[in-house]
């Protein structure tokens, strides 16, 4: 066994104080949304914790880190905790969505895993879902639920819309009830902005759960859905028939043993009769 020898105390404590005791240091300046962007997902944490709570925009860099480094449920856990943490169930709303839409600007596009746990990150830090934490309260629906019901459904389908990963119904049936709770049970959105991105996801999740799940409870629930989204704003009408983002012809396809279903979804854009495709969705990203 190798002798210890003689150090200075005083000089290694100083040591310690001046190297730091491991994690990501941080930089005076440092933008965390440019490092959160790049990937560097520990200092883009260090830096928001340091700047603080308050605002909300950090607390969703914060979480956002925590669940894109590690795509982890214990992770998604924290992730809850830091979009609520010092505020209340709006300010948590408001975190959420922004980390939601802050998750679409990382140069390496993070996995499926991980969009799917902060979807249920963003919902569990207003009461709702599978990570949601007895100390949250749940936010009642109202404008600020419905930003976010939209924000956590277009997370969800542009993270299993080409992807090759199996779809968990029970999952995504759980993320959808809270949601459409979220959303006080109607499809009518705030303007045609939120209309269009309700009717583009649940289109798009009624067509991929279709795919998987034919005829499924889901599959009927989701397609019923799209279809309300467009009768209730028929300000998208043009957008739903025509654009090439549209999922409608493939939602035609997926209720064409529904007459009932087919002939709602058809009457809901008779006004864009005659369009030809292109690009007529407002401008969301």
């Amino acid at each position: 066994m190798m002798a210890l020898r003689h150090v200075n105390l005083p000089y290694v404590l100083l040591s310690f104080l001046f190297i730091g005791c491991g994690g990501a240091q941080i930089r005076e300046g440092a933008d965390p949304l440019a490092l959160l962007r790049q990937g560097r997902f520990a200092e883009a944490r260090s830096v928001a914790e340091h700047r603080g709570v308050a605002d909300p925009t950090m607390r969703a860099v914060v979480a956002l880190s925590l669940v894109a480094e590690t795509p982890k449920p214990s992770r998604g856990a924290k992730a809850v905790v830091a979009l609520a943490e010092g505020t209340n169930e709006i300010g948590a709303a408001a975190a959420a969505v922004e980390m939601l839409d802050l998750a679409f600007t990382i140069e390496k596009p993070i996995s499926t895993e991980a969009a799917m746990l902060i979807s249920e990150a963003a919902l569990g830090s207003v009461g709702y879902g599978p990570l949601k934490a007895e100390t949250v309260p749940s936010l009642p629906p109202g404008m600020a639920s419905r930003a976010l019901g939209t924000a956590v459904l277009e997370r969800v389908f542009f993270a299993l819309d080409g992807s090759n990963a199996a779809v968990d119904l029970n999952r995504l049936l759980t993320i959808w009830n809270s949601c459409f709770t979220l959303g006080g049970g109607s499809a009518a959105a705030e303007d045609e902005v939120q209309a269009w991105r309700l009717f583009r996801s649940i289109g798009g999740l009624a067509v991929i759960v279709e795919g998987v799940a034919p005829d499924s409870d889901l599959s009927k629930v989701l397609l019923a859905a799209a279809v309300a989204v467009v009768e209730s704003n028929p300000n998208i009408a043009i957008a739903a028939r025509c654009d090439l983002a549209s999922p409608f012809d493939q939602l035609k396809m997926a209720v064409a043993h529904n007459r009932n279903l087919l002939g709602r979804l058809e009457g809901a854009v008779v006004a864009a009769t005659g369009c030809t495709r292109g690009t007529y969705a407002p401008e969301v990203r």
